[in-house]
């Protein structure tokens, strides 16, 4: 058996989701029928009955659209792991790394985009976190690592991604707005001599419901911590609203956001728990962290439950 044989039978690959590359298909057909559609409005003599400002967004679409679609083509569709190191692909790329010049990964988030950067001598290299089994494929890279390299330091600061921290906002806004979309139309509907009682209360009962849902999800998305830092003896959370601390002895559990939820995973003390939210830098390694600064005793105790 030669060489090449037998690092291909040696060699991993692993590709973007089925539904991941199904929305990147999704959203490239949507951005060239956007380019396309002054051609085509040129070409059918639509331009002339149009009026100048459909004129102006269509063309300003256009624009957006050239600029976006060859970003597409660096995404990172797949990374192969081979006995002698990684290699990536992407459309216009192909980026080929030796273990002995990887030093590091760890995972980043900026403007709410979220991926992992292999640290190496010739250079960082970026895959997606949407790749299929990308927890498996990190955990191969750290155990490549020279010891000691690539593990979560306990003293470390962990910041919320900006553009991250904006969505966080407008989603706190948009469930405020909702709520009262949802008692403005009940006000109207109480004002109407046609809705019989027992609807009103039915509807009433609906609305106390899902206000209470959406107020408790706003409340909690509002006290998303922007910033974690982590000492050898306390958790240091920082709030839009407030800062505070708490002994490691403090820290009860880490388990994972509930669906009603943004996707992350729910730090939970003694008087208070807080959603830490996937646009969090490296949370993956926060996690981490946290999960070995819990105390021995607390853990055994969360595992008896």
């Amino acid at each position: 058996m030669t060489n090449q044989d037998k690092s291909s039978e040696l060699s991993v690959d692993y590709r973007l989701k089925s539904m991941v590359m199904a929305r990147i298909l999704a959203e490239l057909t949507v951005f060239s029928i956007l380019l396309a559609l002054p051609l085509v409005a040129f070409l059918q003599g639509w331009f002339a009955s149009m009026e100048q400002a459909w004129i102006i967004v269509l063309f300003v679409l256009a624009l957006l659209s050239a600029a976006m679609i060859p970003v597409y083509g660096f995404i990172t569709w797949r990374v192969r792991v081979t006995e002698t190191g990684l290699v990536t692909r992407s459309i216009f790329q192909t980026q080929t790394r030796d273990w002995r010049t990887i030093k590091g990964i760890s995972r980043r988030s900026n403007f709410n985009w979220q991926r992992y950067v292999v640290e190496s001598e010739d250079g960082d290299i970026v895959f997606p976190i949407w790749l299929k089994d990308v927890d498996k494929l990190v955990l191969t890279i750290k155990s490549r690592l020279p010891q000691g390299v690539g593990l979560p330091s306990p003293f470390r600061r962990f910041s919320q991604d900006p553009i991250s921290l904006v969505f966080q906002i407008g989603q706190a806004l948009m469930g405020i707005a909702l709520t009262i979309i949802f008692w403005v139309f009940f006000l109207q509907l109480s004002s109407d001599q046609v809705t019989s009682k027992s609807d009103m209360i039915i509807l009433l009962a609906f609305c106390l419901a899902l206000t209470g849902c959406i107020l408790w999800r706003t409340f909690i998305i509002l006290l998303m911590p922007r910033c974690i830092q982590l000492t050898e003896s306390f958790l240091r959370v920082e709030t839009l609203f407030f800062s505070k601390e708490y002994a490691w002895d403090e820290i009860r559990k880490v388990t994972e956001s509930i669906p009603l939820l943004p996707e992350g995973f729910v730090i939970k003390t003694g008087r208070q728990n807080f959603l830490i939210g996937s646009g969090m830098d490296a949370a993956d390694e926060l996690l981490a962290t946290i999960r070995k600064k819990i105390p021995a005793e607390i853990a055994v105790k969360n595992k008896e439950k």
